[in-house]
C-alpha cells in the first residue's frame, strides 16, 4: 500500500515540479535580459528592438510607470515609429485602469498612423469600457474599412448595435 501511495504521489508531484522549474527558468532569463538592457540604457546604447523588448518586460512585470517613462523619453527621437510608442503608452495606462488616458494615447497613435489596426482595436475596447458606445462603433467601423474580413470587429459591431438600438 505505501508503494502505491508513493507512486501516485510521484505522478502528481512530478509534473508540478517540472512546471515550476520551467517557470523559474523563464523568470530568471527574463530578469537576466532585463538587467542587460538596463545596463545598455544607462550607457545610452538602446536600439529600437531593445527599447520595445525592455518595455515588454516592464509590461509583463506590471511596471507601468517605468514603461511609460522609457516610451515618453523615446517619443522625441524616432518620429516614424511614434505610433507604436503611443499605443504602448496607452496600453500601460490601460493596465493601470486609467482608461481616459489610454484613450488619449490610442488616439495619438491613430493621428500618427490612421490605419494602425492594433490601436483601433485597443481604442474600441477602451471606448466600450468607458461606455462610449459611439466611439467604439466608430473604431470598429474604421477597422472594417481597413480590413473588411476582420471577424472580431464585425462581431463586436453587431454586438454593440444589438445592445443599444439608439445607435
Amino acid at each position: 500500500m505505501p508503494v502505491i501511495y508513493c507512486i501516485i504521489l510521484l505522478f502528481i508531484l512530478l509534473p508540478i515540479c517540472v512546471i515550476i522549474t520551467l517557470q523559474l527558468i523563464q523568470i530568471i532569463n527574463l530578469d537576466y535580459k532585463h538587467n542587460q538592457l538596463k545596463r545598455k540604457e544607462n550607457l545610452g546604447y538602446l536600439a529600437l528592438d531593445d527599447i520595445l523588448f525592455l518595455v515588454s518586460i516592464f509590461i509583463k512585470k506590471k511596471l507601468w510607470f517605468s514603461s511609460i517613462k522609457i516610451l515618453e523619453k523615446q517619443l522625441r527621437k524616432d518620429l516614424e515609429i511614434n505610433y507604436r510608442y503611443f499605443n504602448l503608452i496607452g496600453f500601460s495606462y490601460y493596465g493601470m485602469k486609467q482608461y481616459e488616458m489610454a484613450k488619449i494615447y490610442y488616439s495619438k497613435a491613430l493621428d500618427c498612423k490612421p490605419d494602425y489596426l492594433i490601436a483601433l482595436k485597443n481604442l474600441a475596447k477602451v471606448s466600450e469600457l468607458t461606455n462610449d458606445l459611439s466611439g467604439a462603433l466608430f473604431a470598429y467601423s474604421s477597422i472594417l474599412s481597413y480590413d473588411p474580413l476582420n471577424t472580431f470587429a464585425s462581431n463586436a459591431l453587431i454586438k454593440i448595435k444589438n445592445r443599444d438600438s439608439r445607435i
